[in-house]
């Protein structure tokens, strides 16, 4: 099982995910700063290709929501293309949503996750929500990254999940 994803899966921590999830799964995590979601294609090959993780949670987009140029509905495409390209018969991808954030971007993550929920319902791709991620008390200064709290929502909300696969 491996996490795959931008700056805001840099604190998720693998080894303690995977003992509260009493050892169900073995999560490892790779985050990729700064990482908008075409890079995330060709930094998702080598853990595809040498490892095979059965399971891969991907939790991209935050990086391209600063690109003027990209609308939401792009993002969200551009996400869902990403998952369906490691997608293959022997493994599952599992979407995460954009965490929540309070700056200027914050209307535009939201309209990435409504079309993200649309189209996995449509493509049958589980996605996990961070609605309990709260941008007022969860976020850092920056008003974009999750401080030590918010990290612990987003944990949860892995883990919760993962918990109740099967």
């Amino acid at each position: 099982m491996f996490v795959l994803g931008d700056c805001m899966v840099r604190d998720v921590d693998g080894y303690l995910l995977t003992g509260s999830l009493k050892k169900k799964y073995l999560v490892k995590v790779r985050s990729f700063s700064s990482a908008s979601t075409e890079c995330m294609k060709d930094y998702c090959k080598p853990t595809i290709r040498n490892l095979d993780p059965q399971h891969i949670l991907l939790h991209v987009g935050t990086n391209n929501l600063k690109n003027a140029s990209e609308s939401a509905n792009e993002i969200a495409e551009n996400i869902v293309e990403l998952a369906n390209s490691i997608k293959h018969e022997n493994n599952k991808v599992t979407i995460s949503k954009i965490v929540p954030r309070s700056d200027h971007l914050s209307a535009k993550g939201e309209e990435v996750n409504e079309m993200l929920e649309k189209i996995c319902k449509d493509q049958n791709i589980d996605i996990i929500s961070h609605g309990n991620v709260n941008p007022k008390r969860h976020v850092n200064n920056r008003k974009i990254h999750l401080n030590k709290r918010g990290t612990s929502i987003l944990v949860s909300n892995f883990k919760n999940y993962l918990l109740n696969l099967d």
